[in-house]
């Protein structure tokens, strides 16, 4: 897996080695925060901007909301106007049908706002990353502060560098962003403390027209069938067993439907008339490429409206389509099967119309147990539920389509009530180097699924899939090759489960792999006694980098090891004057990748 740690100090050669790690795991579902500097990179204009008027994109073109900005100063990038169009999509599309897309920002008229912007081929342009890339400007106790907008349709990183969360000042992020841009680099310094409550949303998208929105097709005894464009590496599994937590566990009218591949891609471009979820951004309507390394934007859950109808009482906007778009890059991840399973289950919960519990602006800090616990909490657990349901979810989920008693297309349960026993002869047969297919017997009745967990060595237990009632096999995919693993499996029926199983334990075929080479190493000198390491992290099975360094004509020595998932490394009290050569590695045990590209600097003299 490729993040971006926090560097730590290493000292060298014939010097004292001393380390302090403090480095950031990649953690979220559909955001992973992404550092200013990256930002400003990535973004072809950094634009103070005051928002003038707000209109609807014309007929037959993308539902979208444009912008019209004065510039009030260009910070990077070129503008010869004195005003630009913003686009941001969401919005009516005619005949009565409107997008829906929690996530996308939306201004207010008069408001002041930095923006991170990307230009389009129509000359107008996009947010960056969308809420990472906007910046507005609040006036708290007199001081001027630049907050970032987290909102609630934003399934943002559960663990971000410091950095990320941070207020800063106004005019001194302005002044480092200019410096910046032109190649003039300095520390940091617009950090601030500032009042929680001063980060806010200013719109609710669940809510449009005064009006909630939900499916109207399940009490008509319809199910909502979603198609998978190719899924690439990530497979349509993951997809399946988010909609089976949806249907089987919340005890509510839910029935979504796995039904096979589609070549259709209008999802977020024009109502198709298809429920999709769809791989790299098929339309490169996204703002700005996902990457494991650096952060941004991995998913977005959105879904058209037509119309409204009446449940017990109440009246909804009626949801006809939804679609759930991958962004591209985001296939870095794929490693990460329970992630990305709780990523899919979060989504088609935004596209079944319900909001976060807690953990944002909107909702408020997580409080109680039960709304910390639910997988519709602003922020990823990533503590290996993969597609799982808990309490507070389906009280939402019943909210808004009543208690079907067994929920979805779940088997009824017998008459004489759920019986969860654990299942036993278990098996487990190697397909391949990468696969393995687990088998049992089923003996309870009434269950709503079961669940197969796996274990990879000395790790810890994880859930590696959920099938569907009464099934007895399940394909486990992705793993390592030449790798040890163990299986079980548990009933389960709601928030009940039966006992584990046995544990069944195999070998998969073929060697255990070396982890992949790092690239990219380069240094950058920060006075006659310091400087940064920085490198590409290819791999996703490392243990450890092994730092290895050259003074002057001596040979190659071991300096230090790294944590995995790091790509940063701060050196000092190095010696004026001598030529230092680094080359790094990655590590797996007693499996070593190749080293890196070799650099070499001289740092100069006082």
């Amino acid at each position: 897996m490729q993040t971006r740690g926090s560097s730590f100090l290493i000292v060298i050669g014939i010097l004292l080695i001393a380390l302090s790690v403090a480095t950031t795991p990649l953690f979220a579902a559909t955001y992973v925060f992404i550092s200013d500097a990256n930002l400003l990179e990535q973004a072809s204009h950094v634009v103070e901007l005051e928002i003038a008027a707000r209109h609807e994109s014309g007929p037959g073109d993308v539902p979208a909301s444009i912008y019209v900005a004065s510039v009030n100063a260009v910070l990077k990038g070129t503008i010869e106007s004195s005003t630009i169009d913003l686009r941001l999509p969401g919005g009516p599309a005619g005949d009565g049908l409107e997008l829906h897309v929690p996530g996308a920002p939306r201004f207010r008229e008069g408001e002041r706002t930095l923006l991170f912007l990307v230009e389009r081929d129509d000359g107008m342009f996009d947010v960056l990353h969308w809420s990472l890339g906007t910046f507005r400007r609040h006036e708290v106790d007199g001081r001027a502060l630049a907050l970032r907008e987290v909102r609630d349709e934003d399934f943002i990183a559960g663990r971000a560098e410091p950095q990320a969360t941070r207020v800063r000042d106004y005019q001194r992020f302005v002044d480092w962003l200019g410096d910046r841009a032109v190649g003039n680099e300095r520390p940091v310094d617009y950090l601030v403390d500032g009042p929680a409550d001063a980060v806010r949303a200013f719109y609710n998208l669940f809510r449009a027209n005064g009006r909630n929105s939900r499916w109207f097709d399940f009490e008509e005894g319809q199910e909502v069938a979603y198609k998978a464009g190719s899924a690439g590496s990530f497979g349509t599994q993951l997809i399946q067993s988010a909609m089976n937590a949806w249907n089987r566990t919340t005890k509510a009218s839910i029935n979504l439907k796995h039904s096979g591949g589609t070549g259709a891609n209008g999802g977020l471009k024009r109502s198709d008339g298809v429920n999709a979820v769809l791989f790299g951004d098929p339309n490169k309507l996204l703002p700005g490429k996902f990457s494991c390394n650096d952060g941004g934007f991995i998913a977005a859950g959105f879904y058209w409206t037509k119309g409204t109808g009446s449940f017990k009482g109440n009246t909804y906007n009626r949801i006809i389509e939804g679609d759930i778009v991958l962004n591209d890059g985001a296939e870095c991840l794929k490693s990460l099967t329970a992630l990305v399973a709780e990523l899919f289950t979060h989504e088609f919960g935004h596209t079944l119309g319900i909001a976060h519990s807690c953990g944002s602006p909107d909702t408020g800090a997580c409080t109680n147990k039960a709304e910390d616990d639910a997988t519709m909490r602003a922020q990823a657990h990533f503590d290996g539920r993969s597609a799982s349901i808990r309490s507070d979810d389906a009280a939402a989920a019943r909210v808004l389509y009543g208690s079907s008693g067994g929920g979805g297309d779940a088997a009824p349960p017998p008459a004489g009530g759920v019986s969860l026993v654990a299942p036993t002869n278990v098996d487990a047969d190697v397909q391949s180097s990468k696969k393995v297919k687990v088998t049992w017997d089923d003996n309870s009745s009434g269950e709503a699924g079961h669940e197969v967990w796996s274990k990879k060595g000395k790790k810890a237990w994880e859930l590696a899939t959920t099938v569907a009632a009464d099934e007895t096999k399940a394909f486990i995919k992705q793993l390592e090759a030449g790798t040890q693993y163990k299986f079980r499996v548990r009933s389960v029926a709601g928030e009940k489960t039966s006992k584990y199983s046995d544990n069944v334990k195999v070998k998969t075929s073929g060697k255990p792999q070396p982890p992949a080479a790092p690239s990219e190493l380069a240094v950058v000198v920060t006075s006659n006694t310091t400087g940064t390491l920085s490198w590409k992290d290819n791999s996703d099975n490392e243990r450890r980098f092994d730092l290895w360094i050259k003074a002057g004509e001596d040979e190659w020595l071991f300096a230090s090891s790294i944590p995995a998932n790091t790509t940063t490394a701060d050196f000092s009290a190095a010696e004026p004057g001598t030529q230092y050569g680094f080359r790094i590695r990655a590590r797996k045990g007693g499996l070593v990748s190749a080293f890196s590209n070799e650099v070499f600097v001289t740092l100069p003299e006082e």
